[in-house]
């Protein structure tokens, strides 16, 4: 639902992230801690049930143009760029 979306849309709708931490060059990957619950069939029993990390990657739309941009109109491009992680306590 987040696909295409900048980081200020992003954030008006989840708030702040706990963490933001560059992972490449012109992208950055935002956290948001203990975020939401997996639930449902789709899920593999391992992790059903379980309260998880929410990770959204952001790129620099002007990357490649060596031209720094404010974070807030960076995009998530990128199908994978949701995702989610367990909490180490979790595993």
């Amino acid at each position: 639902m987040v696909k295409g979306k900048t980081a200020a849309d992003v954030e008006a709708l989840l708030g702040p992230p706990n963490d933001r931490r560059e992972v490449l060059s012109g992208t950055e990957r935002w956290v948001w801690w203990n975020y939401t619950f997996l639930d449902g069939e789709s899920y593999p029993p391992e992790v059903r049930g379980k309260v998880v990390h929410l990770e959204i990657t952001f790129e620099n739309p002007s990357r490649f143009a060596n031209i720094q941009i404010p974070h807030a109109l960076w995009r998530v491009t990128d199908p994978l760029g949701v995702s989610y992680m367990i909490p180490s306590k979790e595993l």
